[in-house]
């Protein structure tokens, strides 16, 4: 096996810890920090985490490692939110290709509206996550390969989400066109 695609498109959200630790184990460079910013003052904050990236409830460093050698990609869609957004910025940040629709945007500290009509809808709050070079990740991932269709009574067709035959080859493509 040499590709393999994380597929983030039904991820509404969840530990940004855990999207952290994600986004360490495919890429191969080691992020220690994630930054947010105030929605409200424009304030930047960092925090710093280590991560137990073997699993083994000890902290060793650089020993601790690991790197497959794996053509990595992720797939989005606007099911993508909160940290299932974030996840898919960060990896499209580090180069690794972003295939689906546009991640849905939005990030942490979520607050659920209720309308007159009982629909319910949830936003971000109070703080929204950046990217690592700066700026914030509320417009979402912007797929490198956009593998929706529109139906003739235009809703979205996302059949090729599970063509893995087309997946496997948008991903060769794309790290032949790296070498």
């Amino acid at each position: 096996m040499k590709n393999f695609i994380l597929d983030d498109s039904d991820n509404g959200g969840g530990s940004t810890e855990s999207c952290m630790y994600m986004f360490n184990a495919v890429t191969p460079d080691k992020y220690d920090e994630f930054c947010y910013e105030s929605a409200m003052t424009g304030n930047a904050t960092y925090e710093k985490l280590d991560y137990d990236m073997d699993q083994d409830s000890q902290f060793e460093g650089d020993s601790e490692d690991f790197d497959y050698d794996f053509n990595y990609a992720v797939m989005c869609s606007q099911g993508s939110f909160s940290s299932g957004n974030l996840f898919p910025c960060l990896c499209k940040e580090a180069g690794i290709p972003i295939i689906g629709e546009t991640s849905a945007g939005g990030t942490c500290n979520l607050v659920f509206f209720k309308m007159d009509s009982g629909n319910q809808f949830s936003a971000s709050a109070f703080r929204t996550f950046n990217f690592q070079k700066g700026g914030n990740v509320e417009a979402g991932a912007t797929p490198d390969y956009d593998i929706t269709k529109k139906n003739d009574d235009g809703t979205t067709d996302y059949s090729d989400f599970r063509n893995f035959e087309l997946l496997d080859q948008i991903v060769n493509d794309h790290y032949q066109k790296q070498q």
